[in-house]
C-alpha cells in the first residue's frame, strides 16, 4: 500500500494534483470491492464463461484507449 502512495505521489503533480490524488487513491478502495464481487459471478457463472467476459472485457478495453489515444492526439 505505501509503494502504491508512493507512485500515486510522483504522478499527480500540478494544477489538479488534488483532484488527481483523489481519483487515483479512490481506486485503490474500489479494488477491495473486486474480488468479492468476481467470486460470487464464479460461482454463478463458472470460470471458464468467467474469463471469456474479462478477456472481451480487455480487448474491448485496449481498442477503446487507442481510440481515445488517437482522438486526443488531433
Amino acid at each position: 500500500m505505501s509503494s502504491y502512495i508512493a507512485l500515486i505521489s510522483s504522478l499527480c503533480k500540478g494544477y489538479y494534483r488534488s483532484t488527481q490524488y483523489f481519483f487515483l487513491s479512490s481506486m485503490m478502495g474500489i479494488s477491495r470491492i473486486f474480488p468479492v464481487i468476481a467470486g460470487y459471478i464464479i460461482e454463478a457463472i463458472g470460470w471458464r464463461w468467467f474469463f471469456v467476459i474479462v478477456t472481451i472485457n480487455a480487448i474491448l478495453a485496449v481498442i477503446l484507449a487507442k481510440l481515445l489515444a488517437k482522438i486526443l492526439k488531433t
